[in-house]
């Protein structure tokens, strides 16, 4: 027996499109999966040399100032002891990529961690 005339059968629940904000989900999700699997990969490749991490923007500052003075110094030329925000940016590009290399080479030399790269990389080497 099937259904009465004018009485419409249950209609199983339609798939419902995805709203913009699911999909936006579904892409950070995957996303972060990659982003993990990138990290790991690093962490493998790098071992201790993953830990590093560029200095704050107000690290960065501080060393680029420093060394605006020690080049003034150098120069002969007087330097300007308090600085306005686009001068401070000023140094970071002029100065920027010598503090970052000082600070990655301070973080390299530290001697317990020092011990720690040449030991990692070094059964890298002697392991294939």
């Amino acid at each position: 027996m099937g259904p009465k005339k004018g009485v419409k059968a249950p209609v199983a629940a339609s798939k419902k499109k995805p709203s913009a904000i699911d999909e936006l989900k579904k892409r950070q999700m995957v996303l972060e999966t990659e982003s993990a699997r990138i990290s790991g990969e690093l962490k493998l490749k790098l071992g201790p040399i993953y830990e590093y991490e560029e200095p704050s923007i107000a690290e960065l500052r501080i060393e680029c100032y420093h060394l605006y003075e020690k080049d003034c110094r150098f120069r002969g030329i007087p330097f300007i002891p308090k600085l306005d925000e686009m001068e401070c940016e000023n140094l970071v590009v002029v100065f920027g990529g010598t503090a970052k290399e000082r600070h990655l080479i301070k973080f390299l030399n530290d001697p317990v961690r020092k011990e720690l790269i040449e030991t990692y990389f070094n059964g890298i080497l002697f392991k294939g």
